[in-house]
């Protein structure tokens, strides 16, 4: 119809119809690239709509993993643990991440100056109380001490001495054979002797506290984090007239007495009280679990941080609870 309005108002007549109709193409005479070109953007629409689907599928399948809490956990303050109703009275309320520290860790220092003669530790090695871990040389002091005895012998033979003569004075001075000042000489004789008897005495117990300190033992039990000196090295007390050598020997730290040292958040910190049962997890060993119990809890809060620290105790600590490592605290019901 409006091809024939077309033609009647130009007044073209049939020829312009017969152009017009040469204009169109037969359905077979039409290239084959056409159809080509119409298949291959059905099969990009195709395409761009199954990517969308995998990409919608695969964020709700990571935020299904997210919220099952099956990450890592993230280090730093505890985070409230929030468990699904139906849970058992055993599930945490906090959970925290920390470091394993000892209650007691003692670093060795020389006593004596000298040179290292023998360390029979090793680091990692366990020891008691008294327990040899360095031998400095004490030939020196052994002479010494030597010397000592021997002057204070030759001081107990002048006391003697000193003693028979105020005596003897004293008897005479009550015959009034003698002056005074002989005898009041013969009494100060004896009261210096008496003095460097003293002082020998206290010089011989020096000789030998020094000898004795050539021997470095072990002020605790424990296992030995490090060991500072190696044989023929020089040490000396800190503070001692010899500079630039070393005085530490070793340091030791009680591995039966352990905790575990965390930050809870403030708005946290209500929910933990003394005593309360807590869960341990090594970072090494996520398969192994250690009862413990709160320690302490920080009286002072940590304005930086927003934090209050808080120490847990390991209640049977073994070899794989290692001082330094990280741990996993779950505070329980």
């Amino acid at each position: 119809m409006l091809l024939t309005a077309l033609r009647g108002e130009c007044g073209m007549g049939d020829e312009w119809t017969r152009r017009m109709r040469g204009l169109h193409i037969d359905a077979e005479r039409r290239s084959p690239a056409a159809g080509v070109r119409s298949g291959r953007l059905a099969l990009g629409l195709l395409a761009t709509l199954l990517a969308l689907l995998a990409a919608v599928g695969g964020w709700t399948a990571l935020h299904s993993w997210r919220g099952s809490g099956a990450g890592p956990a993230a280090v730093g303050p505890a985070t409230a643990a929030k468990p699904a109703a139906g849970a058992d009275a055993a599930a945490p309320v906090l959970i925290a991440t920390g470091e394993i520290v000892s209650d007691h860790v003692v670093t060795v220092t020389a006593q004596v100056p000298g040179p290292i003669v023998g360390v029979p530790v090793e680091q990692g090695r366990r020891v008691e109380r008294g327990q040899l871990l360095a031998q400095i040389d004490e030939i020196d002091y052994r002479l010494r001490r030597d010397m000592q005895a021997a002057a204070l012998r030759e001081t107990e033979a002048v006391l003697e001495k000193a003693r028979y003569d105020r005596d003897r004075t004293a008897a005479l001075h009550a015959q009034q054979q003698i002056s005074d000042a002989e005898w009041v000489a013969a009494s100060t004789a004896l009261a210096r002797a008496e003095a460097q008897l003293a002082a020998a005495r206290a010089a011989l117990a020096l000789a030998e506290q020094q000898l004795s300190d050539c021997r470095i033992t072990a002020p605790i039990a424990g296992t030995v984090l490090e060991r500072h000196v190696e044989v023929g090295e020089f040490v000396t007390p800190e503070g001692g007239e010899y500079r630039g050598v070393k005085t530490q020997v070793a340091t030791i730290a009680d591995t039966e007495h352990l905790r575990v040292e965390v930050d809870v958040f403030e708005e946290d910190i209500s929910r933990i009280r003394a005593n309360m049962q807590c869960a341990i997890v090594p970072d090494a060993y996520r398969q192994r679990r250690y009862a413990g119990r709160v320690l302490w809890v920080d009286p002072r809060g940590d304005y930086s941080k927003g934090a209050v620290g808080v120490k847990v105790r390991i209640e049977n600590p073994d070899e794989f609870t290692r001082i330094g490592g990280g741990a996993r605290v779950e505070f329980l019901e």
